[in-house]
């Protein structure tokens, strides 16, 4: 008789697997709320320009907020001295008042990545956040919806939560659609760590557009998975995994029906 049986994949990148720094698009989203007032807007600041120090020249680099509105602060730039200099001193000007946003905001970043060239094959957005979208769409979904729309251009989210009352739903959300990571930050101090685990792990980048293609043997129906971004390449079921990074391993679960196959088969 027909019964459904979940599986795991696993896809591991072994170490070595990198070629070096790949040209790497990078969309800084931050919330400067009035939520982010204090030692939170001064780590995110810290973050920021950590993140920009590691940029290698030739990487592109655009710099977004959102507060009651959201503002674009450095359109898509070609990283070399003096743009990291401009770059930097918009970060040091950046202080924190209004609402909350982040449905414009992720708009606005995600524009910024629709036009990178075919040379930079890392395109990465960055959301530094501390709460809860407070004006226009705010549902986990709407903003969740925004940020899948990227993953057709390679566009995946890297979302860092600040402090105890950050949007866990939202950002993880945003991760998963895109096949990105979520950080959570219960301290902000911790903000700069996280940035260079991240800069670390686009560093290690082994392979971009991901996808993985799972074929059903005779017998077996494949259902889906658990990955939100899917298709149907007849009866096979294609994945979308994105960028993987060398030592890093990601897992599937899959689901699947068997359908009264003889023993043996």
């Amino acid at each position: 008789g027909a019964e459904d049986e979940a599986f795991g994949v696993w896809i591991d990148v072994p170490k070595g697997a990198s070629p070096g720094h790949v040209p790497t698009a990078l969309a800084l989203t931050i919330d400067t709320s009035g939520s982010m007032q204090g030692d939170k807007i001064e780590h995110a600041r810290e973050a920021a320009r950590r993140m920009v120090d590691e940029m290698h020249d030739g990487d592109v680099l655009s710099i977004v907020t959102f507060a009651s509105g959201s503002r674009l602060r450095v359109a898509p730039t070609v990283i070399d001295d003096r743009t990291r200099r401009h770059a930097l001193a918009v970060i040091d000007e950046l202080s924190a008042d209004g609402g909350t946003a982040m449905f414009e905001g992720l708009k606005v970043a995600e524009s910024q990545l629709w036009g990178t060239p075919d040379t930079h094959l890392v395109r990465r957005m960055v959301v530094i956040s501390d709460g809860i979208a407070t004006e226009g769409p705010s549902s986990p979904d709407e903003l969740a919806r925004v940020a899948e729309v990227g993953l057709q251009r390679g566009i995946q989210v890297t979302a860092v939560g600040v402090g105890l009352d950050y949007d866990e739903s939202t950002l993880n959300a945003l991760a998963i659609r895109t096949s990105g990571r979520l950080y959570h930050v219960e301290h902000s101090e911790q903000l700069p760590g996280i940035v260079a685990q991240e800069v670390g792990l686009l560093e290690a980048t082994a392979a971009t557009d991901v996808e993985v293609e799972l074929v059903a043997a005779p017998g077996v129906e494949i259902i889906g998975t658990d990955s939100a971004q899917t298709r149907w390449s007849g009866s096979n079921l294609v994945v979308p995994v994105g960028t993987m990074f060398e030592g890093q391993q990601r897992e599937l679960l899959v689901r699947a029906r068997v359908s009264g196959a003889t023993e043996g088969t």
